[in-house]
């Protein structure tokens, strides 16, 4: 059986327009499982380095994940202006 884990940030259209413009791999918040991230780099970009292996904890769909802090630290997630 899946578990779920509750996410720290709420996605309200406002974030959601400021993760979108970021254009870039997005560091959205913390979880007890890891760094939730969405990937909102360009399609091209998406395909030819997709976000995958070692330190992904769990994905939601195809631009939305849980991943580890080393693996953020690699991607070189950036965090969000508001968090910054």
């Amino acid at each position: 059986m899946a578990t779920m884990t509750k996410l720290t940030t709420r996605l309200t259209p406002e974030l959601a327009a400021v993760i979108t413009e970021m254009r870039c791999i997005v560091r959205v918040g913390e979880t007890p499982d890891g760094v939730e991230i969405r990937d909102t780099r360009p399609l091209v970009e998406q395909i030819e380095a997709p976000i995958k292996g070692d330190g992904v904890v769990r994905y939601f769909g195809a631009t939305h994940y849980i991943v580890t802090e080393a693996k953020a630290r690699k991607l070189n997630a950036k965090p969000l202006p508001s968090a910054a």
